[in-house]
């Protein structure tokens, strides 16, 4: 499948107004028996009507009175016997989740939805009045969820988005939801007040934090970190070469293609600054770790301060799959304990004007030096 148009595409659709659905395939297909149908992400259907022996399926909704949505969208097409097959005999792919969508506004905005907005992206409760509040102005056209959602995403920038970013890297799938929570609730709020006290940049000390938190183990007792770019890994051992090796796997992982010698540097200095200053103090609940805990606790926290980077800098491809997480756990649709990249395209909000919901990717040329400081 190559594509899901909606026809209208925009615009705010009530009771008894229609959508026209196609769905775009690479080729020529044939629909014999049943009555396929297509899953909307309003709770609804679309049912099928025409396109057998095309390469385009047609499927009309009709608004029902108490559906609502911000930007209508197909989650799943459900075959209800049907058979959708090529020439010969192939069954048809007919996922829908990585493909960008855009549609009408359906309904009005609930309260409820504001809520969960707030919920899944803050890990806090918004009170039903200030909730509604929201919804009376986005249903009154003086803002949209879109604005409404970029400014939640803008107040977790040292919260959740840190919380998400730093264990999916490390461990290649984000935590549980529990976790997610915790995290921003009970773990970084001091790890912030000291940070603040410090002024030093509080998304950086919060993926700092995160990173030596994680370099042993996370909730569910893995050791993929350290197992992968740990001292204990046989090409990249507690050495200086060991420690150069994993100052260029990390920095690939994170930037991806922006991966640069400038990056790589950045992680090695920092690697080494950690492993100087636990050499001196210790490790938070271990004043005499051996040289092996310090490196692995040097590399979670020097992981973290790139991480940071990304971020801040929104360099290579962890802000933008954050970003599409988040937009996702809104809309219900987030899968905890998987990967970022395994995610569903997260559906348009109300009021969008693009199809990318995703940050842009910026070049990184440069990194300033910092002087963040981990709490012991």
């Amino acid at each position: 499948m190559t594509a899901v148009v909606e026809q209208p595409s925009t615009g705010h659709l009530v009771a008894g107004d229609t959508v026209m659905i196609t769905l775009d395939l690479t080729e020529m297909v044939t629909v014999t028996g049943g009555s396929p149908a297509l899953v909307l992400n309003d709770g609804a259907a679309a049912q099928y009507v025409s396109g057998s022996g095309s390469s385009a399926l047609n499927f009309l909704y009709t608004v029902g009175a108490n559906d609502h949505v911000g930007s209508l969208g197909a989650t799943s097409v459900n075959l209800n016997g049907a058979t959708i097959a090529d020439a010969a005999g192939n069954a048809a792919n007919l996922s829908v989740t990585s493909l960008s969508q855009n549609g009408p506004q359906i309904g009005t905005v609930q309260a409820q939805t504001i809520q969960d907005d707030y919920l899944a992206i803050t890990r806090t409760v918004l009170s039903l009045a200030d909730a509604t509040t929201e919804a009376n102005a986005i249903n009154a056209g003086t803002t949209t969820e879109t604005g409404y959602i970029n400014s939640l995403l803008a107040q977790v920038a040292d919260t959740t988005i840190p919380a998400v970013a730093v264990e999916a890297s490390m461990y290649g799938a984000v935590g549980s939801s529990a976790e997610v929570t915790s995290l921003v609730t009970n773990f970084l709020p001091a790890q912030l007040a000291y940070a603040a006290m410090l002024g030093v940049d509080l998304t950086i000390f919060a993926t700092e934090a995160l990173g030596l938190a994680f370099a042993t183990g996370n909730e569910t007792g893995a050791t993929t970190f350290a197992t992968n770019f740990g001292p204990s890994n046989s090409n990249m051992p507690d050495t200086a070469a060991g420690d150069a090796a994993f100052a260029a796997a990390a920095s690939s992982a994170i930037f991806g293609a922006q991966s640069n010698a400038i990056l790589v540097n950045f992680i090695s200095t920092h690697l080494s600054y950690w492993v100087n200053l636990y050499t001196a103090f210790g490790l938070p609940g271990n004043p005499q770790p051996s040289a092996d805990q310090i490196d692995l606790a040097a590399r979670g926290a020097a992981w973290g301060d790139a991480v940071g980077i990304a971020l801040v800098d929104n360099a290579g491809p962890l802000p933008a799959l954050v970003t599409n997480f988040l937009e996702d756990a809104a809309q219900g649709t987030a899968v905890y304990s998987a990967s970022l990249a395994s995610q569903p395209t997260a559906f348009p909000f109300q009021g969008a004007t693009s199809l990318a919901s995703a940050a842009s990717h910026v070049q990184l040329t440069g990194v300033l030096a910092h002087t963040d400081h981990m709490a012991m």
